[in-house]
């Protein structure tokens, strides 16, 4: 992988748990028990400090998830948000407020996977085919475009 490429993937995964922080203070309480999983989640993150002291201080201060959510970019994030934010709600009673939005964030989750996934499926097969079979696709993907536009 390259610089930029780490790069962005280490600031999704930040933003992943930056979500899951998020997400705890929806019900406007953080218990205990929540409090208690995210202080091990966050001392277990292969995070640098000074983005761990971030996190920490997410804990402190409420912030809504979708100002992160939105950068978490790979699948494999997506899937751990998703199944870190199952854990983090049922690690006590599920407040109504709480239930709605982990009903809402998992399908959104799930739906950005679905795209991810199929867009690199779509690559793969991409590369797969030989030049000349990509040159016939453009070419009858654009006479389509000018037959849809010239009717």
């Amino acid at each position: 992988m390259n610089e930029l490429t780490d790069t962005k993937k280490y600031e999704s995964f930040l933003n992943m748990w930056r979500t899951l922080i998020a997400v705890s203070h929806l019900d406007n309480i953080v218990s205990e028990q929540e409090r208690e999983l995210i202080q091990e989640f966050i001392h277990n993150a292969k995070l640098n400090e000074e983005d761990k002291e971030i996190l920490r201080q997410d804990l402190e201060q409420r912030h809504r998830p979708d100002e992160f959510i939105g950068h978490v970019n790979y699948p494999a994030h997506l899937s751990q948000l998703h199944h870190l934010a199952n854990i983090l709600f049922r690690s006590d009673e599920l407040d109504p407020k709480e239930e709605a939005y982990l009903k809402k964030i998992l399908s959104e989750i799930e739906t950005k996977i679905g795209i991810y996934n199929a867009t690199t499926q779509s690559a793969e097969a991409l590369k797969k085919m030989s030049q000349s079979e990509i040159e016939v696709k453009r070419k009858s993907a654009f006479a389509e475009i000018i037959k849809f536009f010239t009717k």
